[in-house]
């Protein structure tokens, strides 16, 4: 990739960005704006002004949503098979956690492995560290 299409590319991230951001604060506005004036017509304020407010919100995340999941659909049929990648499919926020744990403890392991001392002997925990603190007088917790 040319330096001008990188440059391109990334100007072309900042609009989108920019786009997004005005969206994700005018749309809101907008629909609370039109509840103000239902609301001022039927005498039933705050009534619409919230309501149409928070559809607003919802509306514009909706749309956020779908259009990164395009995007990334998008993107990913244009690597190809994926061969040398690795892909989760988690479903929801607590399979999300789980998986983000399951890495995390792995990547623990493979740490303290990585770590652990070559004569076989076991590295102390915190907790171990801590007593023999207290025992020497280091002012431990």
């Amino acid at each position: 990739m040319s330096d001008l299409a990188a440059r391109r590319q990334i100007n072309r991230g900042y609009d989108d960005g920019l786009a997004r951001a005005i969206e994700l604060v005018v749309t809101p506005l907008i629909f609370g704006g039109i509840g103000f004036l239902v609301d001022g017509r039927l005498g039933t304020r705050p009534a619409f002004t919230i309501g149409l407010g928070i559809f607003g919100v919802v509306g514009i995340f909706a749309k956020l949503w779908l259009g990164y999941d395009r995007e990334m659909r998008a993107h990913e049929a244009t690597l190809g098979s994926g061969a040398g990648r690795q892909t989760v499919t988690v479903p929801g926020y607590l399979g999300a956690t789980k998986a983000a744990v399951r890495l995390l403890r792995d990547a623990v392991r493979m740490d303290d492995a990585a770590e652990a001392p070559a004569d076989g002997t076991v590295a102390a925990t915190g907790d171990a560290l801590m007593a023999d603190r207290k025992d020497d007088g280091g002012g431990g917790a």
